[in-house]
């Protein structure tokens, strides 16, 4: 066995997810050219959008092979919703290093939770 028995239960967990709301679900959103907004808010609701962030900042504190299980899993659903998912990761690692307060626990000054980030960069003369 090469996880133990609670990632191999959160790996359950996120099978029947993918086998129960994303393959029935996702072929009506590409068909009506719709972004699927509850079917995000429900992995959301899971936590699959924090896999990366640690217990500490009240993520999950999975291993980097912990999370990629995971997401390997939700990307076997829908690569666009895995990918919605997993790219929360690009957003997260800068502000877990550089990030002070209330940032590093997925909350703006205000106090509203995060729920999904956004990454960006330039390369000078070269665009995005």
């Amino acid at each position: 066995m090469i996880f133990n028995e609670e990632t191999q239960e959160l790996l359950s967990l996120v099978r029947e997810f993918v086998d129960k709301e994303i393959i029935p679900t996702v072929g009506e959103y590409e068909k009506r050219d719709e972004f699927p907004v509850e079917l995000l808010d429900k992995a959301c609701a899971m936590g699959l959008n924090q896999l990366c962030i640690p217990a500490e900042y009240g993520g999950p504190g999975l291993s980097n092979v912990q999370v990629f299980a995971i997401a390997e899993q939700i990307a076997r659903g829908d690569i666009g919703v895995g990918t919605t998912l997993i790219a929360n990761a690009l957003a997260s690692y800068p502000v877990l290093i550089a990030g002070t307060g209330a940032i590093c626990y997925g909350r703006d000054p205000g106090g509203n939770s995060f729920r999904v980030g956004g990454y960006g960069y330039l390369i000078d003369d070269g665009g995005s």
